[in-house]
């Protein structure tokens, strides 16, 4: 796998799709970039320097980003353990990959499931008022660098490594209310949350 080298012309949007725990670095920085409509357009030495940081600290800031995709890479490169594909029922609902998934989960992901694809998945990204955000939609194939878990006689769970151990130990659940119904994820692994409930930090 060839090296990705991190420069300080790459757009922000980049970064934090491609190193999502850039987020804990911009916080340090005190930079909610990740919320920023700007990120799309704007490269990083371009939101540096218009939050008064200097070359030497810019570049200080690549370099620890270099790190961050260094280390990605490697984990990449490092064979891991199978996750376990145990599916354990309790009178709380059903066990799937670390995550606890209700019975009103798993009929609404079922039934909202309208164009009967094949994949269910569950993402942690960059973004959100808190640093992380998590995104769930079906997919007809099999998404990229994703594990897959038995959810349903007809549906499969689709996690990325990341993704799965960020969520390990939470609970899926769905609410059905007048106002913010949906797919609940309550997540002993966060550390903040935004008051929308739609946003995380670890």
């Amino acid at each position: 796998m060839q090296s990705i080298k991190v420069t300080k012309h790459w757009r922000i949007s980049r970064i934090l799709k491609e190193i999502p725990d850039s987020v804990e670095l911009f916080l340090e920085y005190n930079l909610d970039c990740f919320s920023c409509d700007a990120s799309d357009t704007e490269r990083l030495n371009q939101g540096l320097e218009s939050h008064g940081y200097t070359e030497t600290q810019i570049n200080e800031f690549v370099e620890r980003l270099q790190q961050m995709i260094d280390k990605i890479q490697q984990v990449k490169l490092t064979p891991v353990a199978t996750p376990d594909k145990t599916i354990q029922v309790t009178e709380d609902g059903t066990k799937i990959a670390g995550l606890l998934f209700t019975t009103q989960a798993i009929q609404a992901i079922s039934e909202l499931n309208q164009d009967s694809k094949d994949f269910f998945c569950i993402k942690v990204t960059a973004g959100g008022c808190s640093g992380y955000s998590y995104e769930y939609d079906y997919y007809e194939t099999q998404p990229d660098n994703s594990e897959t878990f038995t959810l349903t006689d007809s549906l499969e769970l689709a996690l990325d490594l990341y993704s799965y151990h960020k969520l390990k130990g939470s609970t899926v659940d769905f609410k059905f209310a007048l106002k913010d119904s949906g797919l609940k994820i309550i997540n002993p692994n966060s550390k903040t949350a935004c008051h929308c409930g739609k946003s995380v930090g670890f």
